[in-house]
């Protein structure tokens, strides 16, 4: 980002890659920031009091003061630096990192826990509300997490499980169903990113699934022909309408001068409205249109039927396996096992190392939040030959396809993008451009949005206390949060909404 964002920062990076190569990392690590060094003369930014930090970017970006809230701008003291070294800093660990914020970091157990404390010499200690620490555990599940709600070893269970869920709201006697709250959206908007360069798990490329997906009618036929209802439901069985997405973009992350959330510009755009009653994108029969003439296509090609779409989940999860053989039946009932298959497999640990990297799945489901406040945060995760773009690199891997029509559409796609980005001047008219780049995106069946999380929870935590945003990391500040030793009830915490709406 700031090699992005900022005037000069990539012909800096640029000449320190460039020095590294002819004399070595240990002149480029050598290099300094002070007056008159190669960075002062070459980079955007300038101190000009101990106070005060300039940055002058490449164009009038109207989204960067937003950056400043992600951790690519975050402060590092240059004293750390000289005493630890480059490598060293690079290699550190928390026992050794200096740190600024509210607390430091003074227990950590891979895949167990950390343990927060309030920092001592926290700048800003007179004006905020702290816990004296606090202590963060990983659980292998969420029924998990639910039996350390009930046994008081954790403040907070979220995401309950459906069958959770339904055990807890289905009876009246149990003491926690006036408890139930459910929780306000995270940031992450979760898609179906299809895989267009795929190998089987002999490395070969998998020939049959990369011919069908390249299909636009193919692609066309999932879009339409899979009713998510059932898969909203994992997550929120209580209001499955309330996790629907129809978009790429997260909701909340960008406005127009009138307050429009930008994702209505692009369900506008692709005409698609949230159906608090049904999942509103689902048409069996426009699916049954496409599906038809995706076989007649496909056939021609000698595709074979039907076409599996491998999914991977680790093995050990069992939440995991039951949302799969939802994801099964959605597929079967929507479009019929003699022409798509699911089929569920599964990897020990590592899902990039295992699946993501030699490239075995079909399809991924995985979620984006926002870095910043402004679409390209997330359109520019796709965009066609770019180094930059995550999704087409490490998922997708659209930059190994090799099917014409496939790269024209991404193309079509990224050039919309670029045109949208180009514009600085008038938020409004850069914000219609991109939900245009972006309808062109869905119309193209490029990925398949899935669903929103909105999930229900038991919690001691006033969700409408905490730092509440759509982009960036300050929503994971431990500070000025209120409490309950008790739990919040459901009508409390719709009163706390409530109230937070009015402000």
């Amino acid at each position: 980002m700031p090699m992005e964002m900022i005037a000069g920062a990539e012909e800096y990076y640029n000449y320190t890659k460039e020095l590294t190569e002819t004399e070595g990392a240990e002149a480029a690590f050598a290099l300094t920031a002070d007056e008159g060094s190669k960075f002062a003369e070459t980079v955007g930014i300038q101190i000009p009091d101990e106070k005060t930090i300039v940055y002058t970017c490449v164009d009038a970006l109207p989204y960067f003061a937003s950056v400043a809230t992600y951790n690519c701008l975050y402060p590092l003291s240059a004293e750390l630096i000289e005493e630890v070294g480059v490598q060293g800093y690079k290699d550190i660990t928390w026992e050794d990192m200096w740190y600024n914020g509210a607390y430091t970091v003074t227990y950590f157990e891979y895949l167990n826990q950390k343990v927060l404390t309030a920092a001592p010499n926290y700048w800003n200690a007179a004006n905020v509300k702290r816990f004296d620490t606090v202590t963060i555990k990983m659980v292998e599940s969420q029924a998990a997490a639910y039996q350390l709600y009930l046994a008081g070893e954790l403040d907070h269970a979220s995401s309950l499980d459906q069958a959770t869920l339904q055990e807890i709201y289905n009876d009246d006697t149990n003491p926690n169903k006036a408890k139930l709250v459910e929780a306000r959206p995270t940031k992450y908007s979760y898609q179906m990113h299809l895989v267009y360069s795929k190998n089987k798990e002999d490395d070969t490329p998998d020939t049959n699934w990369n011919t069908a997906v390249a299909n636009e009618n193919f692609r066309k036929s999932l879009y339409y022909g899979l009713d998510l209802t059932n898969y909203l439901a994992r997550t929120n069985s209580i209001n499955p309408q309330k996790c629907q997405n129809y978009v790429y973009t997260g909701n909340g992350v960008a406005f127009t001068s009138d307050g429009t959330d930008y994702t209505a510009l692009v369900r506008k755009e692709i005409g698609l409205e949230y159906d608090n009653e049904k999942y509103n994108r689902y048409d069996p029969e426009k699916a049954a249109e496409y599906k038809a003439k995706a076989i007649e296509e496909l056939t021609a090609k000698g595709v074979t039927f039907p076409v599996e779409v491998d999914y991977y989940i680790m093995g050990n999860n069992t939440t995991a396996a039951e949302t799969a053989k939802v994801l099964e039946n959605i597929f079967a009932d929507g479009l019929g096992e003699d022409y798509v298959k699911l089929v569920t497999k599964t990897y020990i640990s590592s899902l990039a190392n295992e699946v993501r990297k030699p490239r075995y799945a079909s399809i991924f489901i995985n979620g984006w939040g926002a870095d910043f406040a402004d679409p390209i945060n997330f359109l520019g995760q796709e965009t066609y030959d770019d180094t930059a773009a995550y999704y087409s690199n490490a998922y997708s891997m659209i930059n190994d396809a090799t099917d014409e029509d496939l790269i024209a559409a991404y193309k079509e796609f990224t050039e919309l993008t670029l045109a949208a980005k180009a514009i600085t001047d008038d938020i409004d008219a850069r914000y219609a451009a991109f939900a245009k780049a972006e309808a062109c995106f869905l119309d193209h069946c490029l990925t398949i949005p899935m669903s929103y999380e909105v999930a229900w929870e038991l919690t001691k935590i006033n969700n409408y206390s905490k730092v509440y945003s759509a982009y960036g990391m300050q929503a994971y500040r431990y500070v000025d949060w209120e409490t309950s030793t008790d739990g919040y009830t459901t009508e409390q915490m719709e009163a706390f909404a409530a109230a937070y709406a009015a402000e």
